[in-house]
């Protein structure tokens, strides 16, 4: 019970000191306050170990959904803008009339600054082509209507290819977050319906090894996949 304590402050330090850099727990926190009541460290030790994982995975899909987000409204922007600079003529004309229609956009006398601005709130690739070539623009001349066209179908190509990615991609992370709970979901029923083979099963050396593999092998995966997520979204 004193090695589940420890390793549950322990953990929980670790939640609070990601809370405050980029790093966002859900669920280790919460994980760690629950191996408070776990009888046996060796299972609170591999269940937070797979919470940890979870709580990373999770982490990285939110991330994942925040950037998909941003590249919508990116995409949503830049279709009214194009038409507006048809309709308009004019880079400032245009985001004067889509920052009255718009609260989030933010005017300035610069457009150029107004698309800065935007690129610093979405962080996509699109706006910050667009803002780059809006200065190269006005300095040196050029259409960047074109540009904007040009980004806005590269954008609609990469939305299509990122959708088949992903119905394969949801296949599989489901596979592996099922697959991560099972082990524990069985441990639970053994508990509820054997008692007896369950403690008997956490008190011997080798369920020792079993629930410290699984754990271990749980954090490794979900943290292998976190990795791939958190690649994908980059910017």
């Amino acid at each position: 019970m004193h090695s589940a304590i420890l390793l549950s402050a322990g953990l929980l330090g670790l939640s609070v000191t990601g809370f405050l850099s980029s790093y966002r727990p859900v669920l280790l926190s919460l994980g760690s306050l629950v191996s408070l009541i776990l009888p046996s460290h060796i299972v609170a030790m591999s269940t937070l170990l797979m919470v940890w994982g979870l709580d990373t995975f999770w982490s990285s899909r939110l991330q994942r959904q925040r950037q998909e987000l941003n590249e919508q409204e990116t995409e949503l922007f830049l279709r009214r803008l194009s038409r507006m600079l048809k309709a308009r003529g004019s880079l400032a004309y245009a985001l004067d009339d889509l920052g009255r229609a718009d609260s989030r956009i933010q005017l300035y006398a610069e457009p150029e600054r107004v698309l800065d601005e935007l690129s610093l709130q979405w962080s996509t690739d699109a706006i910050r082509v667009v803002a780059s070539s809006a200065k190269w623009a006005d300095r040196y001349g050029g259409s960047l209507e074109n540009i904007i066209e040009h980004v806005i179908k590269h954008m609609a190509l990469s939305r299509r290819w990122r959708f088949q990615r992903r119905l394969e991609e949801m296949t599989l992370e489901s596979t592996v977050f099922i697959l991560t709970l099972a082990p524990y979901v069985v441990l639970l029923l053994l508990k509820m319906a054997i008692p007896t083979f369950y403690g008997v099963f956490i008190g011997t050396g080798l369920g020792h090894v079993m629930l410290i593999l699984s754990g271990i092998i749980s954090f490794l995966v979900l943290q292998i996949f976190s990795w791939h997520i958190r690649n994908e979204v980059r910017p």
